[in-house]
């Protein structure tokens, strides 16, 4: 926003208590306005990402064979197991859930002898074969494994074991049972059949049941209101960060979130409908929910597109991916007989995160308390539990406002306009005085004629080196000054998307020692380029905050 400048003078040159304080109201509704969106749509999103996150469940499929081969005079016995996984989200507090067909495929489709046959050569390849290349001392030809080969699996018998689970984000896993199964969607228009194989082609959805209560769920949309172009969310368990080698076990469990926007309406070559996105998913996010900008969810991540490359390795090729309309996902859940609802978990959950987000630490503490008695040892409840504990005495005077309540801003233009005719109306005179006022993110010192006062000696205060606001300082009081993109309680405003609303605060300590305090639980506080949580600070010292350098200094 272009730098504003606004004089406003009583009778006489000199300022009226009314006027400053209209145009202080003024300043602070106005100039931050474009910015404050901004930092809204941030703040929403974050707030729609914590409330649906709950309900998004990792699927996990596994079958598993005992091998016996009978040679005559010996016998060769051995297990071996394959699985996969996906995503999943709960659309009742009793534990129905959405995912896609071709997840649980490996569990559900009628293909036992396949996977039989599947797993009994992955045992021969991995185990029996090589035995006898080093029992041989030389690899085996093609035409001794041609003759070997088939022999083996006349003479094997496989059982088969498969197992269903859906596992929560508080580690918790439930065995699950299919109520409604449609197949993936292939190549093919119908059903196509090769010897040992049959592709039928399906809408690739299937509802499942575990037995829950008091579970988080989401909330289902209409996919017939999407329009091209509208923002989306996708959720889910990606497999690159389920298996990065470089991730602790703890953080497995805990979705990811991608943004992007419809980027066309197809229908699949056996015709079943498809909205195309430009989300980045890949294998891991089968089954996961997509969301509109309100936390529905309005489809599900199903297909992606791949590019073979020479060397034969497929690659997937972000930004062409499609999901499964809500549509024809409601087309199964109504012949179940099923209807999504919100529970309990929901309702404590949403008042959890209000109180969270309205800064309100105390309430939020206890709110959270609530919610974990209902779902224990869900991990978002419980750093943002820990996150308010460590703020309580902290909150504001006054809750900020909701972030959708434009009427706010006017209110405060209309008393601004009647404290600036009260001022000229009364015409009381007040001696000059120090005013921070804010505007277009930045704090300026007022005195008489407009010049620069001395501070007190000794007085600590900031001095913005680098960012939006450098060559501002800032006094420090006995008080302590926050930094922030809030305004309404943050004395320096830094509107950056990477800043906290309440982002940090600068008090004196024990000792009269300058401390620094991180109060964001997602964005962090550097001095002299390391992460703090709390420090004390000495003269020179220098805060980062986003793209902003601000020094310690002393009078």
């Amino acid at each position: 926003m272009r730098q504003a400048h606004l004089r406003v003078f009583g009778v006489g040159g000199r300022p009226r208590a009314g006027v400053l304080l209209a145009a202080s109201l003024l300043l602070a509704a106005a100039a931050p306005l474009s910015t404050t969106l901004a930092g809204q749509d941030q703040d929403q999103r974050q707030r729609m990402y914590y409330q649906v996150k709950p309900a998004i469940v990792f699927v996990q499929t596994m079958a598993q064979a005992q091998i016996q081969i009978d040679l005559g005079n010996q016998r060769i016995t051995g297990e071996e197991t394959i699985g996969g996984g996906g995503s999943g989200w709960i659309i009742t507090p009793d534990g129905y859930l959405v995912t896609n067909g071709h997840v649980v495929e490996l569990y559900h489709a009628d293909n036992e002898e396949q996977i039989k046959l599947e797993l009994l050569f992955k045992f021969l390849g991995e185990n029996f074969l090589p035995q006898v290349a080093r029992a041989q001392g030389r690899d085996l030809t093609q035409e001794e494994l041609a003759q070997i080969i088939p022999q083996l699996v006349q003479r094997a018998e496989v059982g088969l074991v498969r197992q269903l689970n859906v596992v929560l984000q508080n580690g918790e896993a439930y065995p699950a049972e299919v109520k409604q199964y449609s197949p993936s969607i292939s190549p093919f228009a119908g059903r196509v059949s090769f010897p040992g194989i049959s592709l039928p082609s399906g809408k690739d959805v299937a509802i499942l049941k575990i037995e829950g209560r008091n579970l988080p769920t989401v909330a289902i949309g209409s996919s017939d209101a999407l329009s091209l172009g509208d923002d989306i969310h996708v959720g889910g368990y990606p497999a690159v960060v389920m298996s990065h080698m470089l991730l602790g076990d703890r953080s497995r469990l805990d979705p990811s979130f991608t943004r992007g926007g419809v980027s066309g309406a197809r229908a699949s070559v056996s015709g079943a409908d498809l909205v195309q996105i430009d989300a980045a998913v890949t294998w891991g996010n089968s089954g996961g929910p997509v969301f509109n900008s309100r936390g529905e969810v309005v489809g599900m991540a199903t297909l992606g597109s791949i590019h073979v490359s020479a060397q034969g390795v497929p690659q997937a090729i972000q930004g062409f991916n499609f999901a499964v309309p809500t549509s024809s996902i409601m087309e199964f859940v109504r012949a179940e007989g099923v209807t999504p609802a919100s529970g309990l978990f929901n309702q404590l959950w949403a008042g959890a995160l209000d109180t969270y987000f309205a800064q309100q630490w105390t309430r939020a503490v206890e709110a959270f308390d609530e919610v974990l008695r209902v779902q224990p040892n869900l991990p978002d409840a419980m750093a943002l539990r820990a996150n308010a504990m460590g703020r309580r005495g902290t909150e504001p005077i006054l809750p900020p406002p909701p972030a959708d309540t434009p009427w706010l801003i006017v209110g405060l233009v209309a008393l601004g306009l009647g404290l600036v005719g009260a001022g000229f109306y009364f015409r009381r005179r007040t001696e000059p005085a120090v005013v921070g006022a804010a505007y277009g993110g930045g704090a300026v010192e007022v005195g008489s004629g407009g010049g620069r006062r001395a501070l007190p000696a000794g007085m600590p205060f900031l001095v913005v080196k680098e960012g939006p606001l450098q060559g501002n300082r800032f006094p420090v009081p006995a008080s302590g000054i926050k930094i922030g993109r809030d305004p309404s309680t943050c004395q320096v405003v830094v509107n950056e998307s990477a800043v906290s609303r309440e982002h940090a605060v600068v008090a004196p300590g024990p000792g009269g020692q300058l401390t620094v305090r991180n109060l964001s639980g997602t964005n962090p506080t550097y001095v002299n380029g390391r992460p703090v949580q709390e420090t004390t600070l000495s003269p020179g010292d220098r805060i980062k905050i986003a793209g902003s350098v601000i020094a310690f200094e002393k009078e």
